[in-house]
């Protein structure tokens, strides 16, 4: 896989003051999706939210505590929301009722597939897929 970032859009109308939602995978390396997030939302003055889903094996207490320290580090902006979800598919229903004209998806070595799919079915946001930082 290379370097590129992969923008996958339909035709609609521009997202003006629409959220940026990030949903990170607390354990991956997650470094170059919430700076691309994150100098999004400063350059389009749009709010950043960031979501989880979390596995069965976190409580959504520790999933909270876990997205508050990786939003803490988050520059140039900051957050403005965090979300815990328990099902990945939760995340094309959150970027609606946040009402997210993008949702920045981290790659783990595969191609964006399921959730990408389900929130351009939507109709409402434009998803770019960011690959993990290499070296």
């Amino acid at each position: 896989m290379d370097d590129r970032v992969i923008l996958a859009a339909v035709d609609r109308g521009p997202m003006a003051s629409r959220a940026i939602l990030a949903p990170i995978d607390l354990v991956a390396d997650r470094r170059r999706q919430l700076a691309m997030a994150s100098r999004l939302s400063c350059v389009g003055s749009q709010r950043l939210i960031l979501m989880t889903v979390a596995t069965s094996r976190v409580s959504d207490r520790d999933a909270a505590a876990a997205l508050r320290t990786v939003a803490h580090n988050v520059t140039p902006i900051k957050p403005t929301s965090l979300i815990v979800r328990r099902v990945a598919a939760e995340i094309s229903n959150c970027a609606i009722a946040e009402g997210a004209g993008l949702v920045i998806l981290g790659l783990d070595g595969r191609q964006p597939g399921t959730i990408a799919k389900a929130v351009l079915k939507t109709g409402r946001a434009f998803v770019l897929a960011v690959p993990p930082h290499r070296g």
